[in-house]
């Protein structure tokens, strides 16, 4: 049978007609992922050698050009002889590992808005805008993009709690300080790049606010010298969090604009979808980080695209919900008009 190598992994996996990414998780290998459907490409990977077979995946997940480039999903593809691969892409040079960690906190920040902070027992190294998958109790592992500067000591991840969500529901009522959480990662590619000459534009809806706050707070840590936004979406008022820290921002000189999708008053703020389509100000040059779901990430990067930036100019990890994945017949689509609804429900990784 083909036998999958991986580089940095001592030793050669067999496929057992598997695709690649289970293949690598079934022998034990702390392979990067999400979705496990095509959908998110968490998974992302170069093949280095060897021929597969590829089955089909959200175009945001991996672009044609991806394709041409040598990129594959390893969820999505199967080996039709021996195959290497790496999945170190585009400098993220930090290799994912495990570690355990204890809940130092549990915050409610909002209405549907748990912030958890956890200090590992070992350094945890990753790039600002990163995510790990975070495993509590015997619970099954969901994926969290962390929200604190990666120099911090403890971690911090912002968690939307979804009705009947298994996960959620945990670390809102079951979870203690000082239990055992154990963390894999670091995984994802919508990392900071770091380049303070060149303007930076960050878009999150919900929970996206927790990579953006670490990207944000990375940059303003290494004297970033061009301009700086930051566009927030909240569904309402009440699932509104984080004004302290985005008035800290203001107060920085970087350029805050908050919506908020349903409002009483649509004076004071319209949706985010809307808003940045129509008063986004893009400057040549410049990154953009978007962090959301991937219906929110495909329509905010066809407008950015559309005013005339270069798409690898554009940085996200978009992930679904463990229902999304299960149920993809009844997800809808997405046009700028509509992401934001479901925007704040998947914004860091597989929630539920």
């Amino acid at each position: 049978m083909p036998q999958l190598s991986i580089e940095g992994w001592p030793q050669p996996v067999d496929t057992a007609k598997r695709s690649l990414l289970d293949a690598a998780l079934r022998a034990g290998v702390p392979y990067p992922h999400g979705c496990r459907t095509g959908e998110c490409g968490a998974c992302k990977s170069r093949l280095i050698a060897g021929e597969i077979s590829h089955g089909h995946c959200d175009p945001n997940a991996l672009s044609v050009d991806e394709r041409q480039a040598g990129l594959i999903l390893p969820c999505r593809a199967h080996a039709k002889t021996d195959v290497v691969l790496s999945w170190k892409i585009e400098g993220a040079s930090v290799s994912p590992m495990r570690v355990k960690a204890r809940i130092n906190s549990i915050e409610r920040a909002a209405a549907d808005v748990v912030i958890v902070r956890l200090q590992p027992e070992t350094q945890f190294p990753f790039k600002a805008g990163q995510f790990a998958r975070l495993r509590f109790d015997d619970n099954p592992a969901r994926s969290y993009s962390m929200a604190n500067h990666p120099q911090d000591e403890c971690l911090e991840f912002h968690i939307r709690l979804l009705p009947g969500g298994l996960i959620s529901t945990y670390v809102a009522e079951k979870a203690r300080l000082g239990a055992l959480v154990e963390i894999e990662g670091p995984f994802g590619s919508a990392y900071l790049r770091d380049n303070p000459q060149a303007p930076l534009v960050a878009i999150a809806g919900g929970t996206g606010l927790a990579p953006i706050r670490a990207i944000v707070e990375h940059a303003l840590s290494i004297g970033w010298e061009e301009r700086m936004q930051v566009w927030a979406g909240f569904r309402s008022a009440e699932h509104r969090y984080g004004d302290s820290l985005l008035d800290e921002w203001r107060a920085k000189g970087i350029e805050v604009q908050v919506c908020l999708d349903e409002t009483l008053d649509a004076r004071s703020a319209a949706p985010l979808h809307r808003e940045f389509a129509d008063q986004a100000d893009l400057e040549p040059g410049a990154n953009y980080y978007v962090c959301g779901s991937p219906g929110m990430v495909e329509a905010i990067k066809a407008t950015i695209v559309a005013k005339g930036v270069l798409p690898n100019s554009v940085f996200a990890d978009a992930f679904t919900t463990a229902v999304a994945v299960a149920t993809p017949a009844s997800r809808p689509a997405f046009g700028i008009r509509s992401l934001f609804n479901m925007a704040c429900e998947i914004e860091a990784g597989m929630r539920q």
